[in-house]
């Protein structure tokens, strides 16, 4: 409390206080505070008398309010100012530590030292609140933000900044922020086989990777072709996945028992299903027996079914034609010897007929059997046949081969 000199000093800041009150202090009452310091005595007497009129009392009255008054500024003014409150939030691990902090006045650094050999990065976030007794000021002003290094020796060094808690956001923490983010993907098949397609999707527009590599920019799916057996690291800039691609090796082994005779077989354990040519020709076999009479190139695919990857061998087979037919276009049915019947040369076939007719289609010689020739007559027990051109119609179908038809014109001379 604010101490006075003496009573002169004490009545001129009582005169102060009470220059704007409403009501001027009376002029008597300075006057008896002035007698009560020469005569003691008379003291009681003078107050007895002046408490005694009803108008003296509300004097009085006024004269305590107004002690009142000037108690409440010395208190205000004197006052001691008020301890720093701190309230400090530590979260530490092996690289940082962050300290919030809120304290009334402008904080002091005071930094413990460190024996840990690597620098100490640490964060003092304070924010400056006046009492609650000052309407003047709000309560949260501002918040400051304060970067200190601990360096190996001890020392210390720091930067503050004043942030706004409503202003834009660092770069950091928008990075932190969005790192917080799920950015989940997915993958339509996370095992996929060689030769697959797969599809990498999720809601938000990103970039893809692949091993690493960028495949795609700003697409929410991208599809992936499978082409090679391999571990691949997929990635939307944020996550990854590693997706394991599988692929079934094997072939088909033949056998071939006799000419068109086969005999096919998958790697043990393995299951399939057998085409040739396009065709279903069997089904669920491990080993396929085979007979191929058709010459010419053929395709044998075996799909298997018992594995993840669903692959499909393939065989080509040729048949090859061991059958052949000559024919002849003029023969001398003269009895030399020498090419007096016709024939046709024919070796591995499986039908064969011909006919020969006159140029007015009168038919005079027909056969199923290549050995049976014609001579030169009507049925080969007629009559001679008049020398000219004659029409032999002749039909066969060699091993493995699709049938045929020839019209062959021949020539018929006795010499």
């Amino acid at each position: 409390m604010k101490k006075f000199k003496d009573i002169t000093d004490f009545e001129n800041v009582l005169k102060d206080t009470l220059h704007d009150h409403s009501t001027s202090a009376p002029t008597d009452v300075w006057s008896v505070v002035s007698a009560s310091t020469s005569q003691s005595v008379s003291l009681i007497s003078q107050v007895g008398n002046f408490v005694g009129s009803a108008t003296n009392l509300l004097k009085v009255a006024l004269f305590a309010g107004g002690l009142v008054a000037i108690g409440v500024v010395i208190y205000t003014e004197n006052k001691p100012e008020p301890r720093e409150e701190v309230v400090a939030s530590v979260q530490q691990n092996s690289e940082e530590n962050e300290i919030e902090a809120f304290v009334e006045n402008e904080p002091e650094e005071q930094i413990a030292h460190t024996d840990r050999k690597e620098e100490i990065k640490t964060t003092v976030n304070y924010k400056l609140r006046e009492p609650n007794t000052n309407p003047a000021r709000k309560a949260d002003a501002i918040q400051q933000s304060t970067e200190i290094t601990v360096s190996n020796d001890g020392s210390s060094r720091g930067v503050i900044g004043t942030a706004d808690n409503d202003g834009p956001k660092s770069a950091s923490t928008k990075d932190n922020e969005e790192n917080k983010k799920p950015h989940t993907f997915l993958v339509s098949d996370g095992s996929p086989c060689v030769g697959d397609i797969i599809t990498l999707s999720q809601e938000e527009e990103t970039d893809w990777y692949v091993n690493g590599v960028c495949v795609a920019k700003g697409v929410k799916e991208h599809t992936l072709p499978i082409t090679a057996a391999d571990v691949l690291t997929v990635s939307n800039g944020y996550n990854s996945k590693a997706i394991n691609v599988s692929e079934l090796q094997g072939t088909i082994s033949s056998e071939e028992i006799a000419r068109g005779k086969y005999l096919l077989k998958l790697e043990e354990g393995l299951i399939a299903n057998w085409h040739m040519d396009d065709k279903l020709i069997a089904t669920n076999l491990n080993a396929l027996p085979l007979t191929i009479m058709e010459v010419g190139q053929h395709k044998v695919e075996a799909k298997v079914i018992n594995h993840t990857c669903n692959a499909t061998f393939t065989l080509p087979i040729t048949l090859s034609a061991v059958g052949s037919v000559n024919f002849y276009k003029i023969f001398t049915p003269n009895g030399d010897g020498k090419n007096d019947t016709y024939a046709v040369d024919i070796i591995g076939y499986e039908n064969f007929s011909i006919q020969i007719f006159t140029l007015q289609n009168e038919r005079v010689f027909v056969s199923q059997n290549p050995d049976y020739k014609w001579n030169g007559t009507k049925n080969n027990e007629g009559a001679k046949c008049e020398e000219g051109e004659y029409i032999a119609k002749i039909s066969y179908q060699l091993n493995g081969e699709a049938p045929q038809v020839k019209n062959v014109r021949l020539m018929l001379k006795r010499l």
